[in-house]
């Protein structure tokens, strides 16, 4: 009745349910109202003694009557005057967007082994053995099968659950957007959600396999995990539209991208909550090898220190046997250890592996439980590889100075001794006797052409100055880095290095920025090397404690321990910062020596087009050796070489260079190669495309798949393409036609578990819901999550206005009182 009494007065028939107050209103002046009221008040009196004259014999009950329904029309035609009308106010809600992110990494196929009475019963709630409206308050009566299910299956058999109704109930009351996640965000095409009408409940039949298709694509093919990302990226995408938030379905594995808890404040910042589903059990048993550490590259018969760490988790005093294997061959185990864990840790353990013949290896650190009893969540990451170029040629390196300071005897000295270097020596104010010599390192002068130069793997500028080159010379340095892969090592003096090079090709080079004067207004210039006389105890930054170049020992302890015995220098060239792009290893942490900027940067290192540029801020670390023994200054230098050798080594040829995006893939994964490519005379090839070719077996595969390269606009000599790795695992060789001699190593392996990722990320996924505002869940508390996301939905009050006076209710009113008179007037037979 109500509801017909609104659609009278005109109000839209879709607004008529929200409705939450009304009143009567009047648009005239507030004045005419009281002269209506009197007027009303002085024609009552007029009709009351009309009546009362004009129908002496009628009861006072008819003429009270008579008059009223005569008086009461009247005001209605006098409130005419006063445009009377109704307004309501109106409740809405605004239909949002709800984007829900799917995690498809590997760890989604971890088989969780259950065996607490909560995470069987979240299993039987999945499967419909238990209401998922009662939580976990219920008795399972029903166990087989419980104990095992894929974190996929599990978030499958919900997402497709009648008794759940999960999807749809949540798309009837927001928009909904779907997204798998990985390393990488991808749209699932818009699923067709079945939706209820109102008042009805979930469907007892089945749903249709046209509306869980989508689901049943759900796969976990993806290596890392970056959540970070994914939610960076979902905020960017619907930045400005009105979110009901984010609902994610993850395991909380994390291992690649930016940290999810800066997302999470991004996603805070705009107001979107978000709500997480958390798939797994909190406390698996598994024991895990993590990373294996080892120098990309080591010579014929040296012993290469390799680093594993292994971790155990709900493995309480766990005992383990840690092999190193040689998988490149037939398995041969080439060092073991035995672990004892006392509790839930992740050690490093230092082994050991001396190739025999040069070539590639595969170095596969191994973790085998001696007691069979240990049921592990998965064994996917009980093992972990590493690749190693082994090769039989030495390192060339050509070591320049201006004078024989005390920095290059030393150095000399060093590499001349270390049989994996072939060094040539240019010592520009030398005796001219001593290239002469018998079997002499050095050289009469610098390289005076490009192929010269470009022969060796190392440059070592010590304090020359740089107007003793020419201006092609110091251009074929710069592209013997950037376009050569070569390293370049600048070592400071106190005369010329690093000031000379300010605007000239090499200053780009250079890891710091340095201004002009520098040495002379830091009072260690010529006349300041008396000064140098105050020891300095130089600090490893973050960075160079992780670095293996500076790593003085197997164990990360015991290397920082050993740099910490090391003696000080007395002298630090004063730079003004490092620049964006490098990292810096070593500072002097000398609060009178550090800029605006920090501490002084003492080591630092940066990428520099293909090859790799160091500066060593100090000319004084031969004091590392002096009385105290080479082995630091000897491991420390030899590791510089060998790092700052590695892309030519790795490159193989000096006129092509390849390079990935990633170091190894999966198979079928997305693969993005780089070639800079030159032609004999070291000239950048100007081809419209080039072939290049993919192989198990190498240049002579008559199956060798075919990728065309193509050109880089504004990079003379560069080539990409894109193609998707084999589906085959093994290790690949990429090479271009142009160049069929430099073979580029390409590690295509099955996709595993993320490496350390297994257990349920409880406590991460639930700061993340709590800092935005939102909510986290398990299997129990799923069932209630649409009601609790249209809870929070806002409320919007609008005004609406209806007309009275000119609204059919009113002049139907007005005609039901003078027809109601009007008949009365019959009835006692009044004209």
């Amino acid at each position: 009745m109500y509801d017909f009494f609104l659609k009278l007065l005109g109000v839209p028939v879709d607004q008529v349910a929200r409705i939450t107050d009304s009143r009567l209103r009047f648009r005239g002046e507030v004045d005419y109202f009281i002269w209506i009221i009197i007027a009303a008040v002085l024609l009552g009196v007029m009709v009351f003694l009309m009546y009362r004259k004009s129908a002496p014999d009628l009861s006072p009950v008819k003429k009270y009557t008579l008059a009223t329904l005569r008086t009461v029309f009247l005001f209605l035609i006098l409130l005419l005057l006063m445009r009377p009308v109704w307004a309501f106010v109106i409740e809405s809600t605004i239909r949002r967007e709800l984007v829900v992110l799917v995690d498809s990494s590997t760890s989604m196929k971890i088989e969780d082994p259950r065996s607490d009475t909560d995470d069987l019963k979240r299993v039987a709630i999945a499967r419909g053995l238990m209401d998922p409206a009662k939580g976990l308050d219920q008795t399972v009566t029903q166990t087989p099968g419980l104990e095992k299910i894929s974190r996929l299956d599990l978030v499958k058999t919900i997402l497709k659950s009648d008794k759940f109704d999960l999807m749809p109930r949540l798309a009837k009351d927001q928009n909904i957007d779907t997204f798998a996640f990985d390393s990488s965000l991808t749209p699932i095409p818009a699923a067709s959600f079945r939706q209820h009408a109102a008042g009805e409940g979930p469907t007892t039949q089945p749903t249709t396999p046209s509306k869980s298709d989508w689901v049943d694509k759900l796969g976990a093919p993806g290596q890392q995990t970056a959540a970070g990302d994914a939610l960076r990226a979902v905020v960017a995408r619907k930045r400005g539209q009105p979110m009901a938030g984010v609902f994610i379905i993850t395991d909380g594995a994390n291992n690649a991208g930016s940290d999810p808890r800066a997302a999470a404040a991004l996603a805070k910042d705009a107001h979107i909550p978000l709500y997480i589903y958390g798939v797994g059990i909190t406390s698996p048993k598994n024991l895990t090898v993590g990373n294996v550490f080892a120098p990309e590259i080591s010579f014929v018969k040296d012993e290469v220190p390799v680093t594993v760490r292994v971790k155990s988790q709900g493995v309480p005093s766990a005992r383990v046997i840690l092999k190193l294997v040689d998988a490149a061959g037939q398995e041969e185990k080439v060092d073991e250890k035995e672990i004892t864990f006392d509790q839930d840790s992740e050690p490093a353990v230092a082994l050991k592996f001396t190739p025999k013949v040069k070539g590639d290896f595969t170095l596969k650190a191994v973790i085998e439980p001696t007691d069979p009893a240990i049921t592990e969540l998965t064994k996917d990451d009980n093992e972990s590889t590493q690749t190693l170029k082994v090769i039989d040629s030495k390192i060339k390196v050509l070591l320049v100075d201006q004078s024989p300071r005390w920095e290059f005897k030393y150095l000399t000295a060093q590499l001349v001794r270390d049989r994996r270097v072939d060094v040539k020596v240019v010592l520009l104010e030398g005796s001219s006797g001593l290239s002469k010599s018998k079997d002499s390192p050095y050289l009469d002068q610098f390289p005076q052409n490009k192929e010269e130069l470009f022969k060796y793997n190392v440059i070592i500028l010590g304090d020359v100055d740089a107007r003793v080159f020419s201006t092609a010379q110091l251009e074929a340095l710069d592209e013997f880095v950037n376009n050569f892969g070569g390293g370049l090592a600048f070592v400071a003096g106190k005369k010329n290095n690093p000031w000379t090079y300010r605007k000239t090709p090499l200053e780009r080079l250079l890891p710091v920025e340095i201004e002009a004067g520098g040495a002379i207004s830091a009072g260690t210039g010529p006349a300041g090397e008396d000064v140098a006389d105050k020891p300095i105890k130089l600090e490893l930054t973050a960075a160079g404690k992780r670095a293996p170049m500076l790593r003085l020992a197997a164990d990360d302890a015991a290397s920082e321990r050993m740099w910490a015995r090391l003696p000080p220098v007395y002298w630090v060239a004063p730079v003004t910062r490092a620049k964006p792009a490098a990292e810096v290893l070593l500072v002097d942490p000398s609060p009178t020596r550090s800029t605006r900027y920090g501490k002084m940067p003492v080591i630092a290192v940066q990428g520099v087009g293909a090859g790799e540029a160091m500066w060593i801020g100090t000319d004084n670390t031969w004091r590392w050796r002096k009385n105290k023994g080479d082995e630091q200054y000897v491991a420390l230098w030899g590791q510089v070489i060998q790092r700052l050798a590695l892309p030519k080594l790795l490159g193989g040829s000096k006129r092509t260079r390849i390079d990935f995006d990633k170091k190894g893939y999966v198979t079928n994964e997305k693969v993005q190669v780089y070639a800079r490519l030159y032609n004999e005379s070291f000239a950048p090839i100007t081809q419209d495309k080039v072939k290049a070719f993919v192989s198990d077996i190498g240049p002579d595969d008559p199956r060798a798949r075919e990728i065309t390269l193509r050109p880089v606009p504004d990079q003379p000599g560069m080539y990409r393409a894109e193609f998707n790795a084999p589906e085959k695992a093994a290790l690949y060789k990429v090479f271009a036609d142009v160049d069929k001699t430099a073979l580029y190593d390409l590690p295509v392996t099955e996709p595993k578990i993320e490496p350390g990722e297994n257990a349920l990320n409880q406590e991460l996924l639930e700061s993340l819901a709590k800092s935005t505002g939102g909510k986290f869940v398990r299997e129990e508390d799923l069932y209630a999550l649409p009601d609790q996301i249209k809870a929070e939905t806002p409320k919007v009050k609008t005004n609406l206005e209806v007309e009275f006076w000119t609204s059919p209710l009113y002049y139907g009113l007005m005609l039901l009182i003078v027809a109601a008179e009007w008949i009365m007037r019959k009835m006692v037979q009044l004209k």
